[in-house]
């Protein structure tokens, strides 16, 4: 299930201009499933569509992580 979720947000990546937002339930279930995709390829796919950016757990490296998802928004259009 986890591959499938990553195979059809990779798909989306495509066909959405700018960025993508995806809300996960924890920062567990993020983790986990980031590692499964690096071992299952699937990372692959979606880094070929789209940049990715993950949201730090400590709140004061928040905003750099947030400056560099906007730049990459901005360089793409």
């Amino acid at each position: 299930m986890m591959d499938e979720l990553g195979e059809t947000i990779a798909k989306i990546a495509k066909n959405v201009p700018g960025g993508m937002l995806i809300f996960y339930p924890s920062y567990r279930n993020m983790d986990a499933i980031y590692e499964r995709w690096e071992k299952s390829g699937v990372l692959n796919k979606i880094l070929q569509q789209k940049r990715l950016y993950r949201e730090p757990k400590k709140a004061v490296e928040y905003q750099v992580i947030m400056d560099r998802y906007y730049s990459a928004i901005f360089e793409d259009d």
